[in-house]
């Protein structure tokens, strides 16, 4: 539409840069950025294969998709020949974390995570006063939708912290606590379908997640060091990002080990540098107002767009 009419395009980015850099592998690697010279040529290879002979037959399809429209072939890899990248490209990150590239287009802004307000009518369950305790306090959570299956990450983690010195807060999301078949609950667990994580991550030490974007962004917007089992979609790359960052450890797994969770735990409540790392991130943070920023940003595009028509 943006093509054919003229109209302005914004995407707003709920998840890592997914557009192609020289200084980057292609999506799907996790691997980390190399913009040195031999950097540049494993990352131009990498692209030939994924474009030449991955996804070769996707390529074609997108191709004749356009021309049957009539609009012209991108010669850009495969993902970036569907569409014109956009007017506005508002990542709902900070630089800080996103790994550093030297073509980043000038259509792209940084405006920071993108938080829901906090939930005006939230009653503390009965447990609440336990958070002010002498343990670490440890989250664990597998997202808003991937919940089919707790025992990818929830209920190894779960079973791995039975014996430490932590608390356990664990959120099962759509699946209801009913179903959780985790008999006896250990003495350290404190399990909810729900809690808003605005009133409850000022209170976590170390968050284990799957690698949701949105769930990552808004621990290390509290300054929370993370432990990610990331394996579909672009979980993967955004464990990385946080392995690369120093402000958490990254699994390279989906469903890892209850040794692997428990080494990894340890490793982040006795390593300072995790902590400080994170709340590092969280003085960036906080210098952002991404929905006034993204909305600034916007309106200059239709001031700009309205003066040159």
């Amino acid at each position: 539409m943006r093509e054919k009419t003229g109209i302005p395009a914004v995407v707003i980015g709920l998840s890592i840069n997914s557009f192609s850099s020289k200084d980057l592998a292609p999506i799907g690697f996790a691997l980390p950025p190399d913009g040195s010279s031999w950097g540049r040529f494993r990352n131009a290879c990498l692209r030939f294969v994924i474009d030449s002979i991955a996804l070769r037959s996707l390529k074609a399809d997108i191709d004749n998709i356009r021309a049957s429209v009539g609009l012209p072939i991108l010669n850009r890899s495969v993902l970036e020949r569907i569409v014109e990248p956009p007017d506005l490209y508002l990542l709902g990150t900070i630089p800080e974390f996103e790994y550093p590239r030297n073509d980043l287009s000038a259509s792209t802004h940084f405006v920071g995570t993108f938080t829901s307000p906090p939930v005006e009518t939230f009653v503390p369950p009965a447990w609440w006063d336990d958070l002010q305790g002498d343990c670490s306090i440890v989250l664990v959570t597998q997202g808003t939708l991937a919940n089919d299956d707790l025992n990818e990450l929830v209920i190894p983690t779960i079973r791995a912290l039975a014996d430490e010195n932590v608390l356990v807060i664990a959120t099962t999301a759509s699946l209801p606590i009913s179903q959780i078949d985790l008999t006896p609950l250990p003495k350290n667990l404190r399990l909810e379908q729900f809690i808003p994580f605005y009133h409850l991550m000022p209170h976590v030490d170390v968050m284990v997640t799957n690698g949701g974007f949105g769930g990552v962004q808004i621990a290390l917007s509290h300054g929370v060091p993370l432990v990610v089992a990331g394996a579909t979609e672009e979980k993967p790359e955004i464990a990385a990002r946080v392995a690369w960052g120093g402000v958490g450890i990254d699994l390279k797994t989906g469903k890892p080990s209850e040794k692997k969770i428990r080494e990894a735990v340890r490793k982040i409540l006795c390593n300072s540098i995790y902590k400080s790392k994170a709340e590092s991130l969280q003085a960036e943070y906080g210098k952002y107002n991404a929905p006034q920023r993204s909305a600034d940003l916007i309106r200059q595009l239709l001031e700009k767009n309205t003066v040159d028509k």
